[in-house]
């Protein structure tokens, strides 16, 4: 019998399977877990993966001290930590008492209260770690709430590069981002697969991304009209590194993601310049510090770090002893004077302990 619409009920049916046979788009998932701040680098048991597409949040706060420590600084710490950099915690570029992830083995990355990236290079891939930015973590207490929310598109199975949004000041993915570069100013880098292109306060630049290094070129198109080539290099810490030239003039370039400030290079001995320099101090031997503004960071030789505030001529901060076998861990407070003659006077303390403290600007290698 002839039945005129079989034919286009199978047509149906066979579009009907080729819909249904169409892969859908992967769907996003969310980790939740909890970061303490007792702990070194806290495997999260997320794997990471090119392709795919990270987002992080996370909320509460922390103590990075035990309770009978007064000072504000340790307690009620947030996700993005403080704005001040030490030199003693595991990156010493990003803000201390930050959240900070890792890839793997990869680079260190200020996380905070939020960040998204995609993964790949210079990140790499692997099982995520986080932990906080603080160098002694056995008397911290509490943990941060962390979101980790994972995302691919897919057609067929295959991953589909995922555009990222414009970055916002204080986030950076690889290059692409707002930095703070020392010679340029505030630069902001966008990336579209290996080119780089970028302006700065007074010009703009552009060039090709190698593995973790950028070579180009740049131009000012205000004032003077100069341009140049130049090559930067994206450290493990997050940071900037590089030169820029251009005929009869060459400059090095250090630079960190907008909002934290580009530290000044530690002078070379025998140069003190106010409190920044290298100098012999009785208590904590060959010591270097460094200024940012009233900001004083230093390390010293017998093994620990300092910081503080400077108020006129008299710098007022902590120190601390790195941990056992170096150094006994101990910590405290300090009170130094720049006197008028050029040297160093003051005190430091810890419970059951105080010493004078006196220091001259180091003379060379050959000094004691």
């Amino acid at each position: 019998m002839h039945r005129p619409g079989s034919m286009t009920g199978m047509l149906m049916v066979m579009a009907l399977i080729c819909v249904t046979r169409t892969p859908a788009p992967a769907q996003d998932r969310t980790v939740t877990i909890q970061v303490s701040a007792t702990q070194a680098w806290i495997s999260t048991g997320v794997t990471l993966s090119p392709g795919m597409t990270v987002q992080i949040r996370a909320s509460g706060t922390v103590e990075a001290s035990s309770p009978s420590d007064t000072r504000p600084f340790y307690h009620r710490v947030p996700p993005e930590g403080r704005w001040e950099r030490h030199a003693y915690t595991p990156a010493p570029l990003l803000p201390a008492l930050a959240l900070l992830g890792r890839i793997g083995t990869g680079p260190v990355l200020l996380v905070g209260a939020g960040a998204q990236f995609d993964v790949g290079p210079p990140y790499g891939s692997g099982e995520l770690f986080l932990r906080i930015n603080d160098d002694i973590v056995a008397d911290n207490s509490g943990a941060w709430t962390v979101s980790v929310t994972l995302s691919r598109s897919a057609i067929g199975g295959q991953p589909v590069a995922m555009p990222a949004p414009a970055p916002a000041p204080g986030v950076c993915r690889g290059f692409a981002g707002v930095w703070n570069l020392r010679e340029f100013g505030r630069t902001v880098l966008t990336q579209d697969g290996n080119r780089i292109s970028g302006t700065y306060d007074r010009g703009t630049l552009a060039g090709t991304l190698t593995a973790n290094v950028l070579e180009g070129e740049w131009a000012n198109t205000k004032g003077n009209g100069l341009r140049g080539t130049t090559r930067l290099e994206l450290l493990p810490d997050g940071s900037l590194k590089g030169t820029a030239e251009t005929t009869g003039w060459g400059g090095n370039i250090v630079g960190v993601c907008d909002g934290q400030q580009v530290a000044a290079p530690a002078p070379a001995p025998s140069v003190c310049r106010g409190l920044a320099g290298v100098w012999k101090l009785n208590e904590f031997g060959r010591t270097v510090l460094t200024q940012e503004g009233a900001r004083i960071n230093g390390t010293y030789d017998r093994g620990g770090t300092l910081a503080g505030t400077l108020k006129a001529n008299v710098l007022e901060g902590e120190w601390v002893n790195s941990p056992p076998p170096k150094n006994n861990g101990l910590r405290g407070t300090m009170r130094l004077e720049l006197l008028p003659d050029g040297s160093l006077k003051g005190v430091a303390e810890t419970t059951g302990w105080g010493g004078n403290i006196v220091g001259t600007c180091d003379t060379g290698p050959t000094a004691p």
